[in-house]
C-alpha cells in the first residue's frame, strides 16, 4: 500500500529525484517478491530519472540499483551481468562519496567475484579478488564507523570473509576464520541480525566438528537455533539446515534416536 501511495505521489512530482528514488523502491519491492523481471524494468526506468538529476543523492540511489540488480544475476545465476552492474555500483558509489555506499559497493563487487568462483572454483585467483574486495569493504566500515547508517553490511561483509576461511582454506587458516567470525557477531548483536548470528555458531559448530569435538558443535548449533526464535519467518531456510546438521552431527555419534529427532524437526 506504502509503495502504490508513493508511486501516485512520485507521478504528480516534476522532481526526477523524488521519481526515480520511488521507482527505486519499488524495484525492491518486486526484488523481495522474487518478482525479477518486474524488479528490473523498475530499475531501468529508476535509473534513467536519476541520471538527469544533478543532486548528489543521485548516485547513492543508482549504487542501490545496480547492488540489487547484481543481486538478481548472483549464484552462478548470470556471473557476467553480476559482475557488470557491481562495478557500475562500486564506480557510482565513488562519485556520491557517502560511506555508506562505497561499502556497498566493494561488497557488492567482491560477491560478483565469489559467485564467479564458486561457479568454477578451479580459477582461484577469483577467490583472491572477492577476498581483497571484501576486506576493501570492512576497511571502509572501519574508517568510517561512526559515519556507517546502515551497520549490518559490515557483520554480512565479516561473515562472507569468515565463511570463504571455513569453506576454501586448510585448517592452519581458522584463526583468520575465527577473526571475522568474532567481528560479524559485534556488529550483528549490535544490529539485531539473527540470521547472521546464527550462521556464525554454524561455522563454529563446523570447527568442532573437524576436531572431533561433538559436544561443542552440537551446543554452537542449538545456540545459533535459539538465536533465530524471535525472527521472522525468512530465516526459516537457515532453521532448516542448521537442523540437518544436528541430525547428521548426532548419526555421527552414532545417537540415531537424536538424529532421527532432529531430521524430522529439520
Amino acid at each position: 500500500a506504502y509503495i502504490d501511495s508513493a508511486m501516485r505521489f512520485a507521478e504528480q512530482s516534476a522532481n526526477p529525484l523524488f521519481k526515480g528514488y520511488a521507482w527505486l523502491r519499488k524495484g525492491w519491492f518486486e526484488l523481495n517478491k522474487n518478482e525479477n523481471e518486474k524488479a528490473m524494468s523498475a530499475f531501468i526506468t529508476a535509473d534513467k530519472l536519476l541520471k538527469s538529476s544533478d543532486d548528489r543523492r543521485a548516485f547513492s540511489y543508482r549504487t542501490l540499483i545496480n547492488h540489487y540488480a547484481a543481486s538478481i544475476y548472483a549464484y552462478g545465476s548470470d556471473t557476467l551481468k553480476q559482475h557488470k552492474y557491481a562495478l557500475a555500483a562500486l564506480q557510482l558509489s565513488k562519485q556520491g562519496k557517502y560511506p555508506d555506499d562505497v561499502q556497498i559497493g566493494y561488497m557488492t563487487l567482491a560477491h560478483s567475484f565469489f559467485s564467479a568462483f564458486e561457479s568454477n572454483t578451479t580459477k582461484r585467483p577469483l577467490l583472491d579478488s572477492a577476498i581483497h574486495y571484501y576486506r576493501k569493504s570492512a576497511e571502509v566500515y572501519r574508517h568510517n564507523q561512526d559515519k556507517i547508517l546502515i551497520q549490518s553490511n559490515a557483520s554480512v561483509t565479516a561473515l562472507n570473509l569468515a565463511n570463504i576461511y571455513f569453506k576454501y582454506f586448510p585448517e592452519h587458516f581458522r584463526d583468520s576464520a575465527n577473526r571475522y567470525v568474532n567481528d560479524a557477531l559485534k556488529v550483528a548483536r549490535k544490529t539485531n541480525m539473527p540470521e547472521v548470528i546464527a550462521n556464525c555458531y554454524g561455522i563454529m559448530s563446523e570447527y568442532a566438528m573437524r576436531r572431533g569435538d561433538y559436544r561443542s558443535a552440537e551446543n554452537y548449533l542449538l545456540t545459533g537455533i535459539a538465536e533465530l526464535d524471535k525472527a521472522s519467518p525468512g530465516v526459516d531456510i537457515t532453521r532448516s539446515r542448521m537442523m540437518l546438521g544436528l541430525s547428521n552431527l548426532a548419526e555421527q555419534k552414532g545417537d540415531k534416536t537424536k538424529a532421527l529427532a532432529y531430521y524430522k524437526r529439520y
